[in-house]
């Protein structure tokens, strides 16, 4: 991309928000990833809480690896948290940690997945171990991008 040293010598730059994703995949692929650090609209509160007990009576607890991750994602709300990609292996609990991060947000959640099998996994986890006084709502949508 033209002109592009001058831009990795600047230490900040007000962008259209339209085109905030065209210019993060441009630096991406220049091996020069962004900190973008626009943070996100709050959602509306809902009170959530991981359970003690799932609803087969087993106790249940976060490990520690899976509280630090969801305490680094989310950072406490600042504006550099609640933004990347949690890494962990098959079966290591990255669901847990998503609700996890949900129970620090205490807020509705939009959970994004890659297919119908994954929702039916987030399905499951959310009524095993979480607890909210009030229901839950899912919708499945199956959209193909073009």
């Amino acid at each position: 991309m033209p002109g592009m040293g001058a831009l990795l010598r600047l230490t900040g730059a007000s962008v259209d928000p339209a085109r905030r994703g065209h210019i993060k995949q441009a630096l991406v692929n220049i091996v020069h990833p962004a900190e973008d650090l626009v943070g996100y609209v709050d959602g509306e509160a809902l009170e959530i809480h991981l359970r003690l007990m799932t609803d087969a009576g087993k106790p249940f607890a976060l490990r520690d690896y899976q509280r630090d991750a969801a305490d680094v994602f989310y950072a406490r709300g600042a504006a550099h948290g609640g933004s990347g990609v949690v890494v962990l292996p098959c079966g290591a609990g990255k669901t847990i940690v998503g609700m996890a991060t949900m129970e620090e947000t205490q807020c509705n959640t939009l959970i994004l997945t890659p297919g119908a099998v994954a929702v039916r996994q987030w399905i499951m986890a959310i009524f095993l171990l979480l607890f909210h006084p009030g229901c839950y709502q899912f919708s499945m949508c199956n959209h193909s991008l073009q």
